[in-house]
């Protein structure tokens, strides 16, 4: 087989796409369109034209020259490539390929292209890594989902852009499948929209419990490679006029990007285990939103009392989805992230990320493998260890000031953990303005070896820098509230 190509692109600017019209980001080039009567006519409808029709595709593997349908699905802007007389995966992934290089050369933007097909004498089976990936690195593309969310779009935008950034740092991985962002804001648009996207990449979910969700708040990272299928999608809920804030769209964008990226680097969404999956998007997603769910304080809680949900039935997405429709979301996160911080706090997040690496393309079984060879456990013996380690978690500490209050859960390890700032009573913060009694923010920690740590919250549109050390079983340290928007600003004040 030849050396494939790889095609080159560089980050741009995010597109940003009003409703769901892509007259704006169409190609650069169109060829003619397949007359009727053509192979890929007969895949083509009102909801998803032709675009261009390559007969003369070649692949090494091939018999004979192949065909490529490239169709346009406008209500989700994006496209399908179909690769008609494929009859192995490794004949779609060198027709693959040869097709990329030809839409390239023809000037089409293969970051619009969402989903790859083949189509031959029997089903394929093919990865997600097949159906999503591409050699480039794609920007994502906004949608404003209603006329109320144009005005969040940049920040919006912006938080996207930084994830990115910081997951490519962190993580080592770039975009290469196409992502499309839809912000919504009208939460009778939303119901529809979320019920429709995530009833079809979901299994075990409801109409029912999608509408109560979304009412919450809720935001989804889905993926769907079914015609029609509409590649990766981020739904950004910001239809609660409370949760239009900087700190709700970081915490959202980190959430639905860090799945983004883990199912990218995983190469498949259901090859590892949900809790590792959820967990390690939990903690990433925490590590880079500034601001927390208190997890890690209701797994303790949930391991005291013995009312966890076994990882073994936190696995398959089906499984897993039960759990949260009989415990709840919060108690069902709690347990995820508290066994990836488990992994995290004695093998470290390299190792931890590892896994998922080494079972890309794998399965269950596989990862069961992984996981043992890491920790010498089977995932029952993991699960033990689990709730051993939650129980031997220290007691909360907590520093007081004046007119605020820090409490302090760290991990066994001393390690890790978590730090709740409450502004017990109102306080001025320059210029007439006050912080009112009641502000709270949970932020993650990681404590330096000699105790100490630094950690940014983010509350509404403002910050609350935490500056604290742990020594002799007490905490100390200072906080901070600033709004730069407002200069609100009490400096820094000092706990004992």
């Amino acid at each position: 087989m030849p050396r494939r190509r790889m095609v080159q692109m560089v980050f741009v600017a995010l597109t940003i796409v009003v409703g769901t019209s892509v007259a704006d980001v169409g190609m650069a080039h169109h060829t003619a369109q397949a007359q009727p009567g053509t192979a890929c006519a007969a895949l083509a409808s009102d909801e998803r034209p032709l675009l261009q029709e390559i007969t003369d595709l070649s692949a090494p593997e091939a018999p004979g020259a192949l065909t490529l349908c490239l169709l346009d699905v406008p209500a989700e802007a994006v496209q399908q490539a179909v690769i008609l007389g494929v009859d192995s995966p490794e004949l779609f992934r060198s027709a693959k390929a040869a097709a990329i290089d030809r839409l390239a050369v023809a000037g089409v933007d293969l970051c619009r292209v969402a989903v790859w097909e083949g189509r031959g004498a029997r089903v394929l089976p093919l990865t997600l890594e097949d159906q999503l990936d591409l050699p480039v690195t794609c920007p994502p593309r906004l949608i404003a989902a209603d006329s109320g969310a144009l005005e969040w779009l940049q920040p919006v935008m912006d938080s996207v852009a930084r994830l990115r950034d910081l997951t490519s740092a962190q993580l080592g991985w770039q975009p290469n499948r196409a992502l499309t962002v839809r912000v919504f804001t009208d939460i009778d648009a939303a119901i529809p929209a979320f019920q429709r996207y995530v009833g079809t990449a979901v299994r075990g979910e409801t109409p029912e419990h999608i509408a109560q969700t979304t009412r919450s708040g809720f935001t989804w990272h889905v993926i769907n490679t079914t015609e029609p299928g509409w590649g990766t999608v981020m739904l950004i809920n910001l239809t609660r006029p409370a949760d239009r804030t900087l700190a709700v769209i970081a915490r959202q964008v980190a959430v639905d990007y860090t799945g983004f990226a883990l199912s990218g680097i995983g190469g498949t969404a259901t090859s590892s285990p949900q809790w590792y999956r959820q967990g390690f998007d939990d903690v990433q997603a925490e590590r880079n939103a500034g601001s927390a769910l208190g997890s890690l304080s209701l797994a303790t809680q949930q391991a005291r009392a013995g009312t966890a949900a076994p990882l073994r039935e936190l696995s398959r997405i089906e499984d897993w989805t039960a759990h949260r429709l009989a415990d709840g979301d919060a108690s069902v996160q709690a347990r995820c992230q508290a066994a990836v911080l488990y992994l995290i706090e004695h093998y470290g997040v390299d190792a931890t990320l590892q896994l998922l690496r080494d079972n890309r393309g794998g399965d269950f079984d596989r990862f069961a493998d992984l996981l043992k060879t890491l920790t010498g456990m089977d995932i029952d013996a993991f699960n033990a260890a689990v709730d051993t380690w939650l129980q031997s978690a220290p007691a909360t500490l907590t520093a007081r000031g004046a007119a605020v209050h820090l409490d302090v859960l760290v991990s066994p390890g001393m390690t890790l953990g978590e730090a709740t700032v409450t502004f017990d009573r109102a306080i001025s913060c320059g210029g007439g303005r006050m912080v009112v009694a009641g502000t709270k923010v949970t932020v993650p920690i990681t404590l330096n070896s000699d105790g100490s740590f630094t950690a940014t919250g983010l509350i509404g549109n403002a910050t609350v820098t935490i500056e604290g050390r742990l020594t002799g079983g007490a905490v100390t340290g200072s906080v901070r509230f600033l709004n730069p928007a407002t200069g609100c600003d009490t400096g820094a004040l000092t706990l004992a």
